[in-house]
Protein backbone atom coordinates (compact mmCIF):
# COMPACT_ATOMS: atom_id res chain seq x y z
CA UNK A 1 0.00 0.00 0.00
CA UNK A 2 2.73 2.46 0.96
CA UNK A 3 4.37 1.97 -3.00
CA UNK A 4 0.55 2.75 -4.15
CA UNK A 5 0.50 6.05 -2.10
CA UNK A 6 4.25 7.34 -3.30
CA UNK A 7 2.83 6.47 -6.61
CA UNK A 8 0.12 8.73 -6.42
CA UNK A 9 2.17 11.83 -5.00
CA UNK A 10 4.11 11.57 -7.87
CA UNK A 11 0.78 11.29 -10.17
CA UNK A 12 0.38 14.98 -7.95
CA UNK A 13 3.43 16.41 -8.66
CA UNK A 14 4.00 15.95 -11.79
CA UNK A 15 0.56 16.70 -12.75
CA UNK A 16 1.21 20.38 -10.85
CA UNK A 17 3.97 20.63 -12.40
CA UNK A 18 2.81 20.25 -15.71
CA UNK A 19 0.07 22.14 -15.04
CA UNK A 20 2.37 25.18 -13.96
CA UNK A 21 4.39 24.79 -17.46
CA UNK A 22 1.22 24.93 -19.21
CA UNK A 23 -0.33 28.15 -17.78
CA UNK A 24 3.60 29.98 -17.44
CA UNK A 25 4.51 28.75 -21.55
CA UNK A 26 0.98 28.66 -23.39
CA UNK A 27 -0.04 25.76 -25.67
CA UNK A 28 2.31 25.49 -28.19
CA UNK A 29 5.39 25.76 -26.47
CA UNK A 30 3.52 22.73 -23.97
CA UNK A 31 2.58 20.74 -27.06
CA UNK A 32 6.46 20.60 -28.19
CA UNK A 33 7.60 19.60 -24.56
CA UNK A 34 4.81 17.17 -23.92
CA UNK A 35 5.91 15.59 -27.59
CA UNK A 36 9.51 15.93 -26.38
CA UNK A 37 9.05 14.12 -22.99
CA UNK A 38 7.39 11.34 -24.99
CA UNK A 39 9.74 10.55 -26.80
CA UNK A 40 12.51 10.41 -24.28
CA UNK A 41 10.11 8.19 -22.59
CA UNK A 42 9.74 5.92 -25.41
CA UNK A 43 13.55 5.76 -25.46
CA UNK A 44 13.19 4.94 -21.52
CA UNK A 45 10.99 2.28 -22.08
CA UNK A 46 12.53 0.89 -24.95
CA UNK A 47 15.78 1.14 -22.96
CA UNK A 48 13.67 -1.10 -19.95
CA UNK A 49 12.42 -3.43 -22.19
CA UNK A 50 15.84 -5.03 -23.25
CA UNK A 51 17.39 -4.78 -19.69
CA UNK A 52 19.81 -1.81 -20.38
CA UNK A 53 20.54 -0.28 -17.04
CA UNK A 54 20.05 3.05 -15.98
CA UNK A 55 20.84 3.88 -12.55
CA UNK A 56 18.76 6.05 -11.05
CA UNK A 57 15.82 5.38 -13.51
CA UNK A 58 16.46 1.53 -12.01
CA UNK A 59 15.89 2.32 -8.33
CA UNK A 60 12.58 4.70 -8.92
CA UNK A 61 11.29 2.22 -10.96
CA UNK A 62 11.63 -0.31 -8.46
CA UNK A 63 10.44 1.83 -5.81
CA UNK A 64 7.49 2.70 -7.79
CA UNK A 65 6.48 0.85 -10.48
CA UNK A 66 3.62 -1.63 -9.81
CA UNK A 67 4.62 -5.34 -10.53
CA UNK A 68 3.76 -6.86 -13.94
CA UNK A 69 3.78 -3.93 -15.48
CA UNK A 70 5.88 -2.38 -18.43
CA UNK A 71 8.71 0.40 -16.71
CA UNK A 72 7.03 3.71 -17.30
CA UNK A 73 4.32 2.50 -18.94
CA UNK A 74 1.71 4.88 -16.81
CA UNK A 75 3.98 7.68 -16.91
CA UNK A 76 4.07 7.66 -20.26
CA UNK A 77 0.49 7.72 -20.55
CA UNK A 78 0.30 10.13 -18.31
CA UNK A 79 1.92 12.69 -20.30
CA UNK A 80 0.27 11.64 -23.43
CA UNK A 81 -3.21 12.38 -21.46
CA UNK A 82 -2.04 15.81 -21.10
CA UNK A 83 -0.72 16.23 -24.67
CA UNK A 84 -4.23 15.13 -25.86
CA UNK A 85 -5.89 17.53 -23.37
CA UNK A 86 -3.43 20.47 -24.91
CA UNK A 87 -4.58 19.37 -28.63
CA UNK A 88 -8.05 19.82 -28.20
CA UNK A 89 -9.34 21.77 -25.30
CA UNK A 90 -9.34 25.35 -24.75
CA UNK A 91 -6.95 26.61 -21.72
CA UNK A 92 -9.08 26.35 -19.05
CA UNK A 93 -11.13 23.39 -20.10
CA UNK A 94 -7.66 22.16 -20.56
CA UNK A 95 -6.55 23.26 -16.86
CA UNK A 96 -9.66 21.83 -15.18
CA UNK A 97 -9.44 18.20 -17.03
CA UNK A 98 -5.36 18.12 -16.09
CA UNK A 99 -6.91 18.63 -12.98
CA UNK A 100 -9.46 16.01 -12.98
CA UNK A 101 -6.90 14.00 -13.87
CA UNK A 102 -4.40 14.77 -12.05
CA UNK A 103 -6.68 15.16 -8.42
CA UNK A 104 -9.91 13.05 -9.23
CA UNK A 105 -7.63 10.12 -10.47
CA UNK A 106 -4.71 9.99 -7.72
CA UNK A 107 -7.44 10.59 -5.10
CA UNK A 108 -9.53 7.78 -6.37
CA UNK A 109 -6.67 5.40 -5.16
CA UNK A 110 -5.30 6.71 -2.17
CA UNK A 111 -9.10 6.86 -0.59
CA UNK A 112 -10.18 3.80 -2.21
CA UNK A 113 -8.06 1.52 -1.30
CA UNK A 114 -8.92 1.85 2.20
CA UNK A 115 -12.47 1.41 0.73
CA UNK A 116 -14.76 -1.30 2.11
CA UNK A 117 -17.62 -1.36 -0.03
CA UNK A 118 -17.11 -2.56 -3.48
CA UNK A 119 -18.65 -1.20 -6.47
CA UNK A 120 -21.51 -3.70 -8.01
CA UNK A 121 -19.78 -3.56 -11.85
CA UNK A 122 -16.48 -3.77 -10.15
CA UNK A 123 -15.40 -5.49 -6.87
CA UNK A 124 -11.80 -4.30 -7.33
CA UNK A 125 -13.08 -0.48 -7.46
CA UNK A 126 -14.59 0.69 -4.28
CA UNK A 127 -17.39 3.31 -3.76
CA UNK A 128 -15.09 5.70 -1.78
CA UNK A 129 -12.61 5.62 -4.56
CA UNK A 130 -15.13 6.91 -6.55
CA UNK A 131 -16.27 9.02 -4.15
CA UNK A 132 -13.55 10.97 -3.36
CA UNK A 133 -12.24 11.23 -7.15
CA UNK A 134 -15.29 13.07 -7.89
CA UNK A 135 -14.79 15.33 -4.37
CA UNK A 136 -11.42 15.64 -5.15
CA UNK A 137 -11.96 16.75 -8.95
CA UNK A 138 -14.48 19.54 -8.32
CA UNK A 139 -11.02 22.67 -7.56
CA UNK A 140 -11.31 22.06 -11.35
CA UNK A 141 -14.74 23.99 -11.35
CA UNK A 142 -13.10 26.72 -10.46
CA UNK A 143 -12.04 27.29 -13.94
CA UNK A 144 -14.78 26.35 -15.72
CA UNK A 145 -17.88 26.73 -13.79
CA UNK A 146 -20.76 24.83 -15.56
CA UNK A 147 -22.78 22.00 -15.98
CA UNK A 148 -20.41 20.50 -18.63
CA UNK A 149 -18.11 20.24 -16.13
CA UNK A 150 -19.87 18.37 -13.87
CA UNK A 151 -20.75 16.11 -15.99
CA UNK A 152 -17.15 15.58 -16.90
CA UNK A 153 -16.48 14.61 -13.31
CA UNK A 154 -19.62 12.02 -13.41
CA UNK A 155 -18.56 9.97 -16.46
CA UNK A 156 -14.65 10.07 -15.72
CA UNK A 157 -15.69 8.95 -12.14
CA UNK A 158 -17.75 6.00 -13.88
CA UNK A 159 -15.36 5.61 -16.64
CA UNK A 160 -12.52 5.08 -13.85
CA UNK A 161 -14.09 2.49 -12.30
CA UNK A 162 -14.55 0.03 -15.31
CA UNK A 163 -12.27 -2.28 -15.98
CA UNK A 164 -10.56 -1.32 -19.77
CA UNK A 165 -7.59 -1.92 -21.12
CA UNK A 166 -7.62 1.32 -21.82
CA UNK A 167 -5.35 3.09 -19.29
CA UNK A 168 -7.24 5.94 -17.33
CA UNK A 169 -4.35 8.50 -17.72
CA UNK A 170 -6.01 8.37 -21.39
CA UNK A 171 -9.57 7.68 -21.08
CA UNK A 172 -10.18 10.61 -18.55
CA UNK A 173 -9.18 13.29 -21.09
CA UNK A 174 -10.39 11.87 -23.89
CA UNK A 175 -13.98 11.44 -22.10
CA UNK A 176 -13.60 14.93 -21.30
CA UNK A 177 -12.93 16.09 -24.54
CA UNK A 178 -15.46 14.64 -25.96
CA UNK A 179 -17.56 16.02 -23.32
CA UNK A 180 -17.31 19.40 -23.78
CA UNK A 181 -17.38 19.08 -27.69
CA UNK A 182 -20.71 17.44 -27.49
CA UNK A 183 -21.77 20.21 -25.42
CA UNK A 184 -19.81 23.11 -27.38
CA UNK A 185 -22.41 22.04 -30.68
CA UNK A 186 -25.49 21.43 -28.75
CA UNK A 187 -26.39 24.89 -29.00
CA UNK A 188 -25.86 24.45 -32.83
CA UNK A 189 -28.27 22.07 -33.08
CA UNK A 190 -31.47 23.56 -31.16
Amino acid sequence: MKKEYERQIIHILLGFTLMIIYVLFGNEPFIYFMSLLILLGLILVHLKMINYKIPFIDQLLLRLERPNEIAGRGTLWFIVGFLLIAFFSTKYEGIAIMLILTLGDAFSTIIGVRGKRGLPHNKQKTIEGTLAFIVFSLPAYYFVPNVTLLICIIFSALAESLDSSINDNVKIPIICILIFKIFETIPMLI
